[in-house]
């Protein structure tokens, strides 16, 4: 059951927002920052005294809010055009077979298996399937790749057995 797998620019620039996506994490984050501003706040009102706090808690929230947006929309994506175009293998045609102990990946470079624990977790969506081997390594496997000998059901199957549920 194997697949040939072709990423380009656009593909890779996918992927990285599906890696990047807003996650439950940083939304605790931000309402963490929020519950402590107002929480400044109800105790400003109360004693009067934490007015520097609380400003610095506003100014930490604003920073938080820029600095992830910034990022999202100019420096990652910008990051990741400029590696694509630096990093040679990954515009290569790349064979995809699923077997029992993982996925065996062979493109003209080189050649290996991810065992399923290997895998730490994956994420999808309707487009790709990223196969992370720790917190910002992944492999890539576009959905379109799925033929008539590579199978993404049973794929996932796999990877929630193995893995577990997708993040």
């Amino acid at each position: 059951m194997s697949a040939t797998i072709r990423i380009s620019e656009s593909d890779d620039g996918s992927a990285a927002r599906l890696h990047h996506k807003f996650t439950w994490r940083r939304f605790a984050v931000y309402v963490s920052f929020v519950g402590l501003i107002a929480l400044c706040y109800l105790l400003r009102t109360k004693f009067g005294t934490l007015d520097l706090v609380m400003y610095v808690f506003i100014g930490g929230l604003i920073g938080l809010f820029l600095s992830d947006s910034i990022g999202r929309a100019f420096v990652i994506p910008y990051q990741i055009k400029k590696q694509y175009r630096a990093y040679k293998a990954i515009k290569l045609p790349t064979k995809a077979e699923l077997m029992d102990e993982g996925i065996y990946f062979e493109n003209e470079d080189a050649a290996g298996l991810l065992r399923w624990d290997a895998i730490v977790k994956w994420r999808e969506n309707d487009a790709f399937i990223l196969l992370y081997q720790n917190a910002s390594l992944y492999n890539i496997i576009p959905k379109a790749a799925e033929s008539s000998d590579f199978n993404l059901d049973e794929l996932i199957g796999k990877l929630s057995q193995h893995v577990g549920d997708a993040v």
